[in-house]
């Protein structure tokens, strides 16, 4: 009977071991099936660095263009700038050279008046004497 009672324990141990073994072993598969989402995690955060950093270059190349683009025309606007500078230097030298002729028709005008009254005296003049 003592060895019935010994087995009995020993039947009891192996079945308290086994439902040991079974805890381990859902444990293990737990901790695994974590251990799976971790690094699935961890690589989808690696690739959106990734992208990220891919978006972040392709930022930096359109802003440098965009600069680029910006230099280019601050020098054009100064060429501009200076352009309208020479026309309008242009454009008070004409101005001078209009009022001179402005002034030399006047001129003219009144050397016309003067010589049509020349004329005229010189008519009287004439009538007079005879």
């Amino acid at each position: 009977m003592r060895h019935a009672v010994e087995t009995a324990h020993g039947v009891i141990a192996y079945f308290h071991q086994q439902q040991e073994s079974d805890r381990v072993a859902t444990a293990v598969h737990e901790i695994s099936a974590s251990v799976q989402v971790v690094a699935h995690n961890a690589s989808s955060a690696a690739e959106s660095a990734q992208h990220t950093n891919l978006q972040e270059q392709n930022i930096q190349q359109v802003v440098s263009s965009n600069a680029e683009v910006i230099r280019t025309l601050a020098g054009r606007v100064s060429q501009a700038a200076e352009m309208i500078n020479q026309l309008q230097a242009e454009t008070e030298g004409a101005g001078t050279i209009l009022d001179v002729i402005h002034g030399t028709v006047v001129i003219t005008d009144e050397v016309r008046t003067l010589a049509q009254h020349t004329q005229e005296s010189t008519a009287e003049i004439q009538e007079l004497i005879g």
